[in-house]
């Protein structure tokens, strides 16, 4: 109901009933929202009037046999949160569970959510990922609507869309229901294999460095991020405001040549090492570039708006863009 507010858009309502009788079964609320292929995507919510097995079962199905799955989570004790995604991890391990791809939007802390992502990945073929906290409706529908156009750009090489995403609800604090969301042209039942991702390497390096750069620049808090190349301290990729480009790859090259001849007098190695440094109102996160030897990332987070801890968690994800 809230993204429906943020996006000027209707609820409308889905009635299941049982077939011959019109017995209701359970009843569903969706609505229609543009992305930005000029199409209209439908979101079902997932918090449907039905008995709980059947809306269980109904949460579960959608979140099984779709190409996103996003939950929306509310403030709570991390033993509450650990007990609330129990049967949806147990949901994944026992199968079918196509679904590829879960998101999780945190209205609170997203420290806690960041680690119940990686147990609910853990032992399953499923990348987790969680995005900053959500503070409004419209952020919401804007991360959804942004990994949803991407995973969009994952095609069939005969140009078929991808199949469905959906969503569902933790219990807390919330902005709106859990959503499930479907292309408005049917999809043919039983689901084929997920189609094949480009490999890594048909894309150039420069696009690369630049998605990478640019998804950096969306995390909470991150104020300037950069590329370079740590032998000749050429910026190649850069995103944010000040210091510049020019400015952070200078300025890392010198620290990391520092810390690499401080680890070769100890003894202790030639790899480019990793440091986060804390300053008065900055963190500072210097990390070599993942599987492109000779390259590293200089990234500047404004203190007041980033956790360290959790923004290093968040970098490491990203290392998914390189991955072939």
């Amino acid at each position: 109901v809230s993204i429906a507010a943020a996006s000027n858009r209707s609820v409308q309502t889905l009635t299941i009933r049982r077939q011959g009788f019109g017995t209701t079964l359970a009843t569903l609320e969706f609505i229609e929202l543009p992305t930005s292929e000029g199409k209209l995507l439908r979101m079902y919510t997932t918090e449907t009037d039905a008995d709980t097995a059947a809306r269980h079962g109904l949460a579960t199905t959608l979140l099984a046999f779709s190409r996103l799955g996003v939950f929306i989570v509310g403030e709570m004790p991390n033993h509450t949160l650990a007990a609330s995604f129990k049967p949806v991890r147990e949901d994944m391990l026992r199968g079918p569970w196509p679904n590829r791809h879960l998101l999780l939007l945190p209205l609170a802390s997203a420290n806690a959510l960041v680690s119940q992502g990686l147990e609910l990945a853990r032992g399953t073929q499923v990348n987790v990922r969680t995005t900053p906290t959500v503070a409004r409706p419209a952020d919401a529908w804007g991360f959804i609507n942004s990994t949803w156009t991407r995973l969009r750009e994952q095609m069939q090489p005969n140009g078929k869309p991808t199949p469905s995403l959906a969503a569902a609800p933790v219990p807390g604090k919330t902005v709106g229901p859990g959503v499930s969301a479907t292309p408005l042209t049917p999809l043919p039942l039983p689901l084929r294999p997920m189609p094949a991702v480009r490999s890594a390497t048909s894309v150039p390096l420069q696009n690369r460095l630049e998605l990478y750069v640019q998804q950096l620049s969306h995390l909470a808090g991150m104020v300037s991020c950069c590329v370079f190349d740590v032998a000749s301290g050429r910026a190649l990729n850069h995103a944010g405001a000040s210091p510049g480009a020019r400015e952070l790859a200078e300025h890392g090259t010198e620290m990391l040549a520092s810390m690499q001849a401080s680890s070769r007098t100890m003894g202790l190695g030639h790899a480019i090492p990793e440091a986060a440094i804390t300053l008065g109102t900055h963190h500072l996160v210097l990390r070599a570039v993942p599987k492109h030897p000779g390259l590293a990332l200089h990234a500047v987070l404004d203190k007041s708006h980033a956790n360290l801890t959790l923004a290093r968690l968040q970098i490491l994800r990203l290392d998914a863009v390189f991955d072939a």
